[in-house]
């Protein structure tokens, strides 16, 4: 068989929804397929064919691009194809809410950004990230993190966020590698798992401190306006 003859099985498929990277609005694939041909081998026996795959977002005219790979050998594909994003390039995790401060928001968005290609560089981010969000919202101003996370957890905390936050001092072991708890940056081992932990206790940090007091702002602002249209007093 010549390479070049490859099926392309993806595109074949039944028309399926997706997710824009760019927008986040729900649209339907129809990808167009640039074929590049044979690159790199299995086992030196099978081979990957290469292809690009492309589409503009309907919604947001934002270009979506993936490379994909299919084994293949002598009798054809073998098995199916792999698609890769390569633009634009975002984080599996939503972006930190618009109500979390600027910094603390952009150690977020790249500790979820290299969560895949680093988790010992997410966990860093993401330490660094837990370190100022407790010093912003006061709930402490320790600069040792793990003095830090204790601090925070004496203070009015709902129970599954002190348990939670009692696991990511658990599981980043700071009170036995000083190094850990002084310098929050330090890039150290650390499981994909644990990563992904740190991210989903500042994911309920987050909900606790900045967004749900934003909604009740805007909630008392809403009631005080129509009280003051009635002629009333303004809630405190």
């Amino acid at each position: 068989m010549t390479f070049d003859k490859v099926e392309d099985c993806y595109l074949n498929a039944e028309q399926k929804k997706m997710i824009c990277p760019n927008c986040r609005v729900s649209i339907y694939e129809s990808f167009t397929q640039s074929k590049l041909g044979i690159c790199g081998s299995i086992n030196r026996r099978e081979k990957y064919f290469w292809s690009v795959l492309k589409q503009e977002c309907p919604s947001c005219e934002g270009p979506i691009v993936y490379v994909s790979h299919t084994p293949v050998d002598e009798q054809g594909v073998h098995g199916e194809p792999k698609h890769f994003l390569v633009f634009p390039r975002h984080s599996s995790r939503l972006p930190a809410p618009l109500e979390v401060p600027p910094a603390i928001a952009t150690d977020y968005n790249e500790a979820g950004l290299v969560l895949e290609i680093s988790a010992q560089a997410s966990a860093a981010l993401s330490r660094r990230c837990l370190q100022h969000l407790l010093d912003d919202t006061g709930l402490s101003k320790n600069s040792n993190l793990n003095r830090a996370i204790e601090e925070a957890m004496g203070k009015n905390l709902p129970s599954h966020i002190t348990e939670n936050l009692d696991a990511v001092r658990a599981i980043g072991n700071f009170a036995a590698h000083t190094q850990k708890s002084v310098n929050t940056g330090e890039i150290l081992p650390v499981e994909p798992h644990e990563a992904e932990w740190n991210l989903e206790v500042l994911d309920m940090l987050f909900d606790f401190c900045y967004v749900q007091p934003a909604k009740n702002a805007a909630r008392r602002a809403a009631l005080n306006a129509k009280q003051k249209e009635a002629g009333k007093q303004p809630i405190k």
